[in-house]
């Protein structure tokens, strides 16, 4: 896949929790949410990528990057060159900090745990508000 298609699936996942959500699919729509941002920190990793020469700049790079069949978001961030962007933004702003905290918490394995409404809802709206979401940060980066 390229930026653009993974550009393109995050919005699609980001449809598909919205439905989820609206159909009252909470651990359906939690477990969506989280491919929201894989979708997103794929896309950042490629952007990294293409901009940065980080595959000619570390040996250590080139290992990292054969990891980035992952659903981990933390190695995921990693692989993008995100890590301190990320701490900057989590110390610039509380709101988005305890935001990341729950999509920290999120992992490919949820498909098999039952989440409340609350939890759904929480996720998406962590990934998505528009004033400190995660979805707003990383397409800054994507």
């Amino acid at each position: 896949m390229d930026r653009q298609s993974l550009q393109k699936l995050t919005q699609r996942k980001r449809e598909d929790a919205e439905a989820l959500l609206s159909a009252g699919r909470w651990s359906a729509a939690y477990y969506h949410c989280g491919y929201i941002v894989e979708a997103a920190l794929k896309a950042c990793v490629l952007r990294y990528l293409s901009e940065s020469g980080a595959v000619f700049g570390s040996r250590d790079y080139l290992a990292l990057l054969a990891k980035c069949w992952t659903h981990d978001l933390r190695k995921l961030i990693e692989i993008a060159g995100l890590r301190d962007e990320l701490n900057v933004e989590r110390t610039r702003s509380p709101r988005f900090g305890a935001y990341w905290g729950l999509i920290a918490s999120w992992n490919e394995s949820s498909r098999y745990t039952e989440a409340t409404e609350v939890d759904a809802r929480s996720l998406f709206e962590a990934i998505c508000s528009t004033t400190d979401g995660a979805l707003p940060w990383l397409q800054r980066y994507w």
